[in-house]
């Protein structure tokens, strides 16, 4: 019986390298392959593929119509240990940790190129 086993983004960069770092250095995640043309990184069981957009604006355009939603077993844990890297990041990239009211508690982020990640947990399994 055939089964799907995996989903990995393909988030859309004007610079590849930049934004592998941002995953890397920031959100923790690390570098299985990174150069101009594409970027690979992992964190637990999550993975990003980065690819290039031949035009900086289209692609600003393409990832601020982006979002990706990680789920994670303690999103309060994840906030504190990425805290002190996104305190580094400029106003508005951030919102920290709050209840949503379809009972998910989350935070998000805005990666280098304006896409928004979610990270959250169903708050009933508190």
């Amino acid at each position: 019986m055939r089964r799907l086993v995996d989903l990995t983004p393909l988030i859309p960069s004007a610079d590849v390298v930049a934004a592998a770092a941002f995953y890397r250095d920031v959100l923790g995640f690390r570098a299985g392959v990174v150069d101009p043309d594409y970027a690979y990184l992992k964190r637990d069981e999550v993975a990003v593929r980065i690819v290039p957009v031949e035009d900086a604006q289209q692609g600003a355009h393409v990832a601020n119509r982006l979002a990706v939603y990680v789920d994670v077993a303690d999103v309060d844990a994840l906030y504190a240990e990425l805290q002190p890297k996104l305190a580094a990041l400029s106003e508005g990239r951030v919102r920290p940790p709050f209840n949503q009211p379809y009972g998910m508690r989350e935070f998000h982020v805005k990666d280098e190129d304006g896409m928004l990640i979610f990270f959250g947990e169903d708050s009933s399994a508190r």
